[in-house]
């Protein structure tokens, strides 16, 4: 699957059916007060630098809060959706278990890296790219909320709150968050689409393809702790 196809779907499937879903058993106050806590998180000093690129504290602090927050809203939707039972849902939770500090500042590095080799090798997302792409998701969901559908409407709910949470509007939240996320996002995915274009490989060689890039670019990459 193309990287926009598995974003789209990622984006759908887990925003949508997944924290959709979780607004019902998560009051919106837990996702102003995630907001919240967000806005009260500074970049503050510089966690490393990938090829002189930096990852900000900060930045690593939020990740990790939200990435929490998503996981522990997972498992009370599968518990009280009734999915899986006692021993699937033991077999589950082994099978995937919280994200740690590491995993979180690995995948930052990663990205940054990533973001990085995109440009050096000429390739751009322009604003205008990304904010067409974050008002699809938008119009989406607002379409969907207009045929009944309640899990859109949870999930507008929730990112409304955690907007308001940052002390913004949900307009302003995406154009100062969203798209700025979604630019060096679908910048990734450009580059993700040149690697495979230059191995000129079968389709079913592309993951394993894009992930050797990603290992040799890593272990090439000049990471520096302060």
């Amino acid at each position: 699957m193309k990287r926009r196809g598995w974003i789209a779907l990622a984006i759908g499937v887990f925003a949508v059916v997944c924290l959709g879903a979780v607004a019902v058993i998560l009051p919106n106050r837990t996702f102003q007060q995630t907001g919240e806590t967000a806005a009260g998180t500074a970049d503050g000093g510089v966690y490393a630098t990938v090829n002189g690129r930096p990852v900000y504290q900060g930045q690593v602090e939020r990740a990790m809060q939200t990435e929490q927050l998503m996981y522990e809203s997972s498992l009370q939707l599968i518990e009280i959706g009734g999915y899986l039972t006692e021993e699937e849902m033991a077999e589950y939770e082994a099978a995937y278990p919280p994200p740690t500090q590491e995993e979180v500042e690995q995948r930052l590095l990663r990205e940054a890296l990533l973001t990085g080799l995109a440009e050096e090798r000429g390739l751009s997302v322009t604003e205008e790219e990304a904010r067409e792409y974050a008002d699809n998701i938008n119009e989406t969901l607002e379409a969907m909320e207009a045929e009944g559908d309640a899990s859109a409407q949870y999930m507008l709910d929730s990112l409304e709150a955690y907007a308001a949470g940052m002390d913004m509007t949900y307009e302003e939240y995406t154009e100062e968050i969203l798209v700025p996320t979604w630019r060096d996002a679908l910048l990734r995915e450009k580059l993700y689409d040149r690697v495979i274009a230059e191995a000129a490989q079968s389709a079913d060689a592309q993951e394993d393809i894009w992930e050797a890039f990603v290992a040799q670019a890593m272990a090439e990459a000049e990471i520096v702790y302060p």
